[in-house]
């Protein structure tokens, strides 16, 4: 049984002809504007150009040219607003204490029991990298402070 034929003429309003495959066809190519003996596959072939082709009704028929509806206008997506993050106001002398609670804070705001994914979160955070290098700094210089306590013999 043969296949039912394309019509030449459109479904509907705003249909178009276009090439679902790459076709080296020089009159087609010609007739499409295209440069060289090839219309590219997603290139649009406008009705004449295809009247002057020798063989438009094979291409037609096979469906390396198909009638393609019209693309629906691009819907305009709503800006995307930056999630601003609560601030988180810590004020405690000890920094080490301060950057625990820090990192707590960020765990309870993704509610997540990873502790790793609340020091990703407070190292990202605005001042985290400073409130990282306070805790460093402070935890090195308690570390420092023990060494030099050697205790004496009797």
């Amino acid at each position: 049984m043969l296949p039912p034929r394309t019509s030449f003429a459109p479904p509907g309003v705003g249909w178009k002809l276009v090439a679902r495959q790459q076709i080296s066809s020089p009159d087609l190519a010609r007739a499409c504007g295209c440069d060289g003996n090839v219309v590219p596959r997603g290139r649009e072939v406008p009705l004449a150009a295809l009247s002057e082709c020798r063989n438009s009704r094979v291409l037609l028929d096979s469906g390396i040219i198909q009638w393609m509806p019209p693309t629906p206008p691009p819907v305009a997506r709503p800006p995307v607003v930056a999630r601003s993050e609560p601030a988180v106001a810590v004020v405690v002398e000890d920094h080490v204490v301060a950057w625990d609670l820090l990192v707590a804070a960020k765990m309870r705001e993704r509610n997540t029991d990873c502790r790793s994914v609340g020091v990703d979160m407070a190292l990202a955070s605005p001042g985290g990298a400073d409130a990282w290098r306070l805790c460093l700094l402070a935890d090195a210089e308690k570390q420092r402070g023990s060494f030099r306590r050697v205790p004496r013999r009797p």
